[in-house]
């Protein structure tokens, strides 16, 4: 699987059961959310915005995605809702190269850029940096309609966060030969 089809597999409804662990506070809460991705043309007003708070031109882009999430935590009557936008820039290495998030967990903004690898074994790696330290979030498919993903945060050398989803198909998908 190249990276193209690494993002069409990965664009569509999704709905995600996760587990998290606060590793300082040592406790964990269960979240349930319905997630949307869907790419989008590098001109769209959030890649271009992207784009412009890390002083690259939209030219620049391979891949860019939108997020919007709807997402329920256990033991929390409140539901949370977000967007985000991702951009991959085009590389020399088709499967390797820098990546522009403003999707981090933590809520922080991610002051530089990360880079992203799809690796031989099919799973794609993030890596955000943080300002004392960096989110790695890994995604790969057990089958084209059933994801799992990992992500871990690291703060000044010490893990702090992290979770697991797993995550099941609801609409949109790969798109099929024809």
């Amino acid at each position: 699987m190249d990276l193209n089809e690494f993002i069409d597999t990965f664009t569509g409804k999704w709905f995600s059961q996760r587990t998290t662990h606060d590793l300082q506070q040592k406790t964990s809460f269960l979240a349930k959310s319905d997630l949307w991705v869907d790419a989008v043309d590098n001109s769209d007003p959030a890649i271009k915005g992207l784009c412009d708070r890390y002083g690259v031109t939209p030219d620049q882009v391979a891949i860019a995605l939108k997020l919007r999430w709807e997402a329920t935590i256990a033991a929390s009557p409140k539901k949370e809702t977000g967007t985000g936008a991702i951009a991959l820039l085009k590389s020399d290495n088709p499967n390797q190269g820098h990546v522009l998030s403003d999707t981090t967990s933590t809520g922080v903004a991610q002051p530089n850029p990360g880079t992203y690898v799809l690796g031989d074994d099919e799973a794609l790696t993030f890596t955000l940096p943080l300002p004392s330290g960096k989110i790695t979030e890994r995604m790969w498919f057990a089958s084209p309609n059933l994801r799992m993903r990992t992500s871990t945060v690291t703060e000044n050398g010490d893990p702090t966060v992290a979770s697991f989803c797993s995550e099941i198909r609801m609409g949109g998908g790969p798109k099929k030969a024809e």
